[in-house]
């Protein structure tokens, strides 16, 4: 897949859980790449500056807001049930350019908001588990 060479919009990216389409979304953030650091720290490094190597990486979480369908039993009523059994499943976020980003996660979050006036909407939070590989 060819890099993209002007900025891109979000609208039409998807994510679905173990194949099924959650919906209806509004806003996504993540996921995210990190890596910690260690720090060697003994009186007998060069001149007596600490040294750093890389750790162990994290792919984070991804959070994502989506509009509420109380009847959806195949998308986002199946996310929420997954979080009360704790079952992991696949994740798949297609962008609108046809990049994906495919991984492992844990549902970790579903909380509705309901305000008076307005639409009703769920957070959705899922760990990743292990690496995200990208195509």
């Amino acid at each position: 897949m060819t890099a993209a060479t002007v900025p891109q919009s979000g609208f039409g990216t998807a994510i679905t859980w173990a194949g099924h389409d959650i919906g209806y979304i509004k806003d996504i953030d993540g996921p995210e790449k990190t890596r910690d650091v260690i720090t060697l720290e003994h009186h007998d490094l060069t001149n007596g500056i600490r040294e750093k190597l890389a750790g162990l990486g994290d792919s984070g979480t991804v959070t994502f807001t989506v509009e509420l369908i109380t009847g959806d039993t195949t998308g986002q009523k199946y996310f929420e049930d997954d979080i009360d059994s704790g079952t992991e499943r696949q994740v798949i976020i297609t962008y609108p350019d046809g990049e994906t980003d495919t991984f492992n996660g844990i549902g970790t979050r579903f909380k509705k908001s309901i305000p008076v006036n307005g639409e009703i909407t769920a957070d959705i939070s899922i760990a990743i588990n292990g690496a995200v590989t990208t195509a």
